[in-house]
């Protein structure tokens, strides 16, 4: 079981780097599948442990865990944001739309709620997809400024 969310995790990443290589359409979704299966065996081991540990938890093995599946699921909204596509949840809903700059991603628990481990690498990507909304918002914001100050010249 745990081997299974390391091996579709890499898989993932390596099909979506082979095809940036080889400059194929990312528009085959054959990471995304996969990444969803990572991001599912992730889940299911996490879920595994806490009923063998029950509520008290705290151990290396599920903080670590813990740290994997929060780190691929950053890793699959950073890639989509990157790509500029929309952020759908396990079963294909849309949770994120790309057209209305991620509107709502800032609230949700995976980036909004401040990891606190000792991995640092989930944070970074925490504030990287923070900023990077800022970013597209202030954007917006400044096209809407734009086209105002447009349509007060004419």
């Amino acid at each position: 079981m745990m081997w299974e969310a390391f091996l579709k995790y890499n898989n993932a990443r390596s099909t979506y780097l082979l095809q940036l290589v080889n400059k194929e359409k990312i528009e085959n979704e054959e990471w995304q599948v996969l990444m969803k299966e990572a991001l599912v065996a992730r889940n299911r081991l996490n879920m595994l442990i806490k009923d063998i540990l029950g509520e008290q938890g705290g151990s290396y093995l599920q903080d670590a865990f813990s740290y994997e599946y929060k780190l691929a699921n950053l890793v699959y909204k950073n890639i989509l944001i990157a790509e500029n596509k929309d952020i759908t949840d396990m079963f294909g809903n849309l949770k994120y739309d790309s057209k209305d700059s991620y509107a709502g991603i800032q609230g949700d628990p995976l980036i909004k709620d401040t990891y606190i481990g000792s991995y640092g690498r989930v944070t970074n990507y925490q504030h990287d997809i923070v900023d990077y909304v800022d970013e597209l918002n202030n954007r917006d914001i400044g096209m809407t400024h734009s086209l105002q100050e447009f349509e007060v010249v004419k």
